[in-house]
């Protein structure tokens, strides 16, 4: 009889009506039609969790969190090919059931061999009479499993249906399939628990040689029984309080016991049956030749196993026939796995990992609170105490929230949603006492993992997210298995050969998956920390300080040759109001068309901006294309519709070298020459005398810079403090500034002098990282100069930092520096080892932000047509997505089936098949559903003369194959029986 098992079906199995199996006594493999494959509870958590990780990834444009997503998801799909393969192709068996009696636990033993060379974790076979057992198959051995199950009733017990399923290795999904072996256990009727004493034989009673003469007959003590003769009590033994004893003699002759169901009368059937059983068992212990007596039967009297087998047999069988059916099902609790201390501890260490990037972050109360919590679980875990009552949670969640909201001021924003889930995370410890809400922690763990995207998404910290994501899988890979045998050296290796097979899909799903340009609804947003960039206004110190940070502002690649340092003006927040010491932008920004006539060829570049949560898009003195999504302000600005709050990549082209015609309207020049009415009077004078002394404004502009030459003005990182008149004693008594006090000098000069004039600030030159040929343009590049409008040609830019120090503008900020000023690690002079490994460095940061970071709509669009999807819309990258990844899983699940090689067969199964071998060449060949047992039988029966040497040798091959016999000296013996048999 062909026996098939089971079907797998991806990811549901179709649903087919269910044909019972039939009983079989020989191996049975578990094939391909019918094992059945579906998510478990834990699994359509992890899949909810997933999505909302998704969805927060699409609103927040986290291309990080899009890859853990796509990471976490792939290794969901690879853990269902795991999931089936433990149990495809696993040879199932029937073992012997030895009888027991009716009220006690029959034992159904099932052999499970694993003929393949990779071992089968966390196979467990349930029934539904009795718990689940667990196993680990290792390769090439077999695994006898004791399934227990409550014999209620005498009779044939058959075991019912049992279901082999696994979870293995996530418990995201559980494989099953239902055999039906044919497997009986013998069930003897209870024994009577009353203290009626044996039927004795009329010899017994005295009817023949005195049972009590000759003291050299005396054979030792037994327990008094009610019913001995008071002659054989050991009354010695019972003044002495040593308890009721009965003599036994060697030299008596108690002759046979019939036990007989005639002499029961008064008694139902099933009251005599356990009578009768009971004396049966008494007899067999004190070694008294029993006869028994049935209506229909009778047994002769006798001794030994075999008789009393028969005995009890009969009892057991009487009025039934072998068919008779099992009795009901008694439901066997459930109960929900307990964690283990190791469980526990390796839980602990992946939320402590998870939970690390954001303790910089955290109040120093709330990074308490937290750790408090750890070492209170870690605690409660190694003494094994009680986990605190409901209300104690409560109270301290309703705490934890209060001091979050207090903190923070909100609990739905960035950090106060943040530090709200680490709380939540950290009671949630503190109430799991299951598999299941340890499984809930780990979901939890991964995303405390993506909310630290929001904050920084560099290759550091994605380099850093490994660690919590392994170590969270592989405490969900000891959470799936049931035996807390396997050490965290085999449960990471499986955690880190999943995250490994996932790569492929979740790189394909990252390619492919559409990108959704806007947010799914309005984020709030926070105040940005730390530096930022240029500003809205400017005051003597703000670029100084900004100057003392290496932090990357944008990248450019330049489509041709890049322009020299000095003609590499970016262009930003345009400065027009002054009260004395600060400039301001104005509050409205207007478009207005300005008409351009180039007098170069123009170039072509892209810009990556970093976030700076401005609207300031920078770009070269004059775009005239502009990127998508962005406006050009009447005084040249460039601006983003939307602040920059995500890395942005644009293109523009620019001419360096330009006239624009427009008439400027009276309200600008008005703007561009208003000043304070008082304050700094003594270059107020300055100013009066140049104009007074020179007509032309070309010449007053001359004088300022020539005034600024050979005045002794020194260019320093480290200006002195200016005083309220801050002008004035910038020009006349420190003279030691940064950019933005000659530009903002310069311009009140050229005010008070009658010229218009406006600060622009900015960046200036950058670094050219021949590694990558792109320029990088930090926040230390930071710049401010000054436009000047004449009537000829418009506004026209004036540097008056290049008229102190000349190398700031051609060679940057490192050579302008004066010698021992404090000077970014990454903007240091020197063309060492330290400058070639920080460009390297710079170089995968840059293809970092293009092709993971940047990976943009528009970037997907570009890729997409390149590789042959002309005009890609979502529909058909809907269809590449699909099927990449079912190629991918379909190109996995083949190579794990061919890295799946059978395991060698060991010598006992070796010789067994030679000697299977010599019978088929002889017509005789073993049928595959045939047991060893049932092949001797059956080639005996056809060749009885070799019925000798086959039971021999199958005998010997069952008790190594399945038994307990482990003597070296057998598995010689097996051999030379093998090699002499010859059929």
């Amino acid at each position: 009889m062909k026996f098939q098992v089971s079907r797998l079906t991806l990811p549901f199995p179709r649903l087919t009506p269910f044909k019972p199996w039939s009983r079989n006594r020989g191996q049975l493999i578990l094939a391909r039609p019918r094992i059945f494959i579906l998510p478990t509870r834990q699994g359509l958590l992890f899949a909810g969790m997933l999505l909302l990780m998704l969805i927060g990834s699409i609103n927040y444009h986290l291309n990080l969190g899009f890859a853990l997503v796509f990471l976490l998801g792939a290794m969901g799909i690879v853990s269902i090919l795991h999931t089936y393969r433990t149990l495809a192709g696993l040879r199932i068996s029937a073992g012997k059931s030895a009888p027991t009696f009716a009220g006690g636990m029959a034992t159904f033993r099932v052999n499970l061999d694993n003929p393949a060379a990779t071992p089968r974790l966390n196979v467990a076979i349930s029934h539904p009479d009795s718990p689940t057992v667990y196993c680990h198959i290792p390769p090439g051995q077999t695994y006898v499993a004791a399934v227990q199950v409550p014999a209620s009733q005498r009779g044939w017990l058959r075991a019912q249906r049992l279901t082999l399923h696994s979870r293995h290795p996530l418990g995201l999904f559980q494989a099953w399939s239902s055999v039906e072996l044919d497997m009986q256990c013998l069930v003897y009727p209870r024994p009577d628990r009353s203290q009626v004493p044996l039927p004795f034989a009329p010899l017994l009673r005295g009817e023949g040689r005195d049972a009590g003469q000759g003291s050299d007959d005396f054979a030792g003590l037994r327990d008094y029984r009610p019913g001995d003769s008071p002659r054989h009590i050991a009354w010695k033994a019972a003044a002495q309080e040593r308890g009721t004893f009965t003599k036994q003699f060697s030299g008596c002759a108690p002759g046979e016991v019939w036990l007989d169901w005639e002499a029961l009368p008064g008694l139902d059937t099933e009251a005599r049956l356990s009578r009768l059983t009971r004396w049966v068992i008494e007899c067999d212990a004190l070694g008294i030749p029993y006869g028994l007596r049935l209506p229909a039967l009778e047994r002769a009297p006798a001794l030994g196993p075999d008789h009393r087998h028969a005995c009890l047999k009969a009892l057991a069988l009487f009025c039934l026939d072998d068919t008779t059916a099992p009795p009901a099902a008694r439901a066997c609790p459930s109960m929900e796995p307990r964690l283990t201390l190791r469980q526990i501890h390796g839980l602990l260490l992946a939320l402590a990992l998870a939970v690390a990037p954001h303790v910089p972050r955290l109040p120093l109360w709330l990074s308490a609170f937290v750790v408090g919590v750890g070492l209170w679980r870690w605690y409660l875990a190694l003494s094994g105490s009680p986990l605190p009552p409901r209300p104690l949670l409560y109270a301290l969640t309703a705490v934890g929230a209060a001091g979050t909201a207090l903190h923070f001021g909100t609990l739905v924003g960035r950090s106060g949603g943040v530090a709200l889930l680490i709380v939540l995370v950290a009671l949630k410890l503190l109430e799991s006492r299951t598999k299941r809400d340890a499984a809930l922690l780990v979901f939890l763990g991964y995303a405390l993992v993506i909310t630290e995207f929001l904050y920084d998404q560099s290759i550091p910290v994605a380099a850093y997210s490994v660690l919590p994501v392994a170590a969270l899988t592989t405490a969900l890979v000891g959470l799936a298995h049931a035996s807390d045998a396997q050490r965290l050296r085999a449960h990471l290796k499986i955690a880190v050969a999943l995250l490994l097979q996932s790569l492929p899909i979740a790189v394909t799903l990252f390619v492919f998956f559409p990108r959704i340009a806007n947010p799914l609804w309005s984020v709030p947003q926070e105040t940005a920390t730390g530096v930022s960039g240029l500003s809205e206004t400017l005051s003597p110190g703000d670029l100084s300080r900004l100057s003392l940070s290496d932090a990357v502002a944008f990248r450019v690649d330049f489509r041709g040759e890049a322009p020299p340092p000095s003609r590499m003006y970016w262009r930003g927040p345009v400065l027009w109001h002054f009260d004395g010491r600060t400039w301001s932008t104005p509050l409205s920004l207007k478009q207005r068309q300005t008409t351009l006539e180039p007098l170069d060829q123009g170039i072509t570049y892209t810009v990556t901006l970093e976030p700076h949560h401005q609207r300031w898009l920078f770009a070269l003195e004059l775009p005239v294309t502009l990127p998508e999504k962005s406006i050009l302000t009447w005084d040249h600005q460039l601006l983003a519709t939307t602040p920059v709050r995500a890395r942005l990549r644009y293109e523009v082209k620019s001419h360096l070298r330009y006239r624009t015609h427009r008439d400027d309207s009276p309200w600008e020049i008005a703007a561009a020459l208003q000043l304070p009415p008082t304050g700094n009077p003594r270059a107020r004078a300055l100013a009066e005398q140049w104009r007074q002394a020179l007509a032309d404004p070309r010449a007053v502009i001359q004088r300022a810079l020539e005034y600024f030459r050979s005045e002794g003005f020194f260019y320093t990182l480290q200006p002195p403090l200016l005083s309220e008149e801050a002008i004035d004693d910038f020009l006349f008594n420190t003279r030691r500034g940064f950019c933005e006090h000659y530009a903002s000098s310069f311009a009140f000069l050229m005010r008070a002098a009658g010229i218009p004039a406006r600060v622009v600030t900015g960046y200036q030159g950058g670094e050219l990282n021949p590694i990558g040929n792109y320029l990088i343009v930090r926040q230390a590049d930071a710049h401010a100069w000054v436009e000047v409008w004449l009537a000829d040609t418009g506004w026209r830019r004036v540097d008056p930092t290049a008229a102190v120090s000349p190398a700031r503008i051609e060679r940057g900020i490192a050579s302008a520096a004066p010698a021992g000023e404090p000077l970014p690690l990454l903007m240091r002079a020197g063309d060492g080892w330290l400058r070639q490994m920080r460009l390297a460095w710079d170089a995968a940061a840059n293809a970092w932000n293009l092709w993971v970071l940047g990976y943009t709509e528009q970037r997907q669009r570009d890729l997409l047509s390149r590789i042959g999807f002309n005009a890609p819309s979502w529909q058909s990258m809907a269809v590449a997505l699909v099927s990449s990844t079912a190629v991918l899983i379909g190109a996995l699940a083949l190579a794990m089936w061919w890295r799946r090689p059978e395991c060698r067969p060991d010598p006992v199964q070796r010789l067994y098949r030679r000697f299977c071998q010599r019978l088929a060449r002889r017509g005789l060949p073993r049928r595959r559903e045939e047991g060893p047992h049932d092949y001797a039988a059956r080639v005996a029966a056809a060749r009885p003369e070799l019925a000798p040497q086959v039971e021999a040798i199958s005998r010997l091959y069952i008790a190594l194959r399945y038994g307990d016999e482990r003597d070296p000296r057998s598995l010689k013996r097996l051999r030379e029986l093998v090699a002499r048999f010859r059929a």
